[in-house]
């Protein structure tokens, strides 16, 4: 720069619309991989079929702090939730009743969020409720609280596999839940509650807001839904989920450049 010019700043105004969780957070965040674990409780359940799309009713439980209550966090709307998830099933067979088609199932769902609690001292820190909703039991990591009282009874802590230790792994930062209940319709109406089936589908919250992960969360997983897996699922979705930067139109906002005055 020479000494007899004073230039000023040229700002130039660029809008960045990222499809997920922002700019930063795509450079320094990591991809977020999904776990989803579907335990079916009921054979009869009924199963959709191509032109036979099974009918049901979905009852919303709404935003859930299912662990160590945070603040901070950005709460998707109900209603938008609602959208995604009537899409998502609608491509695994399963579509809204309506006045023509009554209900084979309700649907119940609720989405949240699930931490442990800082405190190492407390009792119950929420990490073995953690496993269970993530399917550990079925990688011989045992959930309830005869695994510390009884250590010899938790057979899959001693010896640890590569399942295990992914599943463990989302544990620290905390996780973003999505459940499904799927209940039989026809006999909810007579007071009986017969559970078919339940899906949990799980993602880390490090890097990323709710709002900006659930729906790849549900797109990746859908194929799981109501359908009964012998272990928890992690689902690589690199390949699925590409962070997206748009450039809006540059615009000068300020440009100043000023002569400076001789002594």
């Amino acid at each position: 720069m020479k000494p007899y010019l004073c230039l000023g700043l040229l700002f130039i105004a660029i809008t960045l619309n990222t499809a997920q969780a922002g700019l930063w957070s795509s450079i320094y965040s990591p991809t977020p991989d999904v776990i989803a674990n579907t335990d079916m409780l009921d054979p009869g359940a009924p199963t959709p079929a191509p032109g036979k799309p099974v009918y049901y009713m979905a009852v919303s439980k709404g935003y859930r702090q299912f662990g160590y209550p945070t603040s901070g966090e950005k709460i998707p709307e109900s209603t938008g939730v609602l959208k995604i998830i009537t899409k998502i099933l609608a491509t695994q067979g399963y579509t809204l009743a309506s006045a023509e088609h009554a209900p084979d199932l309700i649907i119940l769902y609720s989405w949240g969020d699930f931490y442990k609690n800082p405190d190492p001292f407390v009792r119950n820190n929420y990490k073995l409720e953690m496993l269970e909703f993530l399917g550990a039991n079925k990688l011989g990591l045992r959930t309830d609280s005869r695994s510390n009282a009884f250590p010899e009874l938790g057979t899959g802590l001693a010896s640890l596999n590569p399942d295990s230790s992914t599943v463990a792994g989302f544990i620290p930062h905390g996780l973003y839940v999505i459940t499904f209940w799927a209940f039989d319709f026809g006999q909810a109406q007579k007071g009986v509650s017969r559970l078919f089936w339940k899906t949990n589908i799980s993602s880390s919250t490090r890097g990323f807001y709710l709002p900006e992960v659930l729906p790849t969360m549900l797109a990746v997983a859908a194929p799981l839904i109501g359908k009964e897996t012998d272990r928890p699922i992690r689902i690589d979705v690199g390949e699925h989920y590409h962070p997206r930067v748009d450039l809006g139109t540059l615009q000068i906002i300020d440009m100043d450049v000023k002569m400076k005055e001789p002594k």
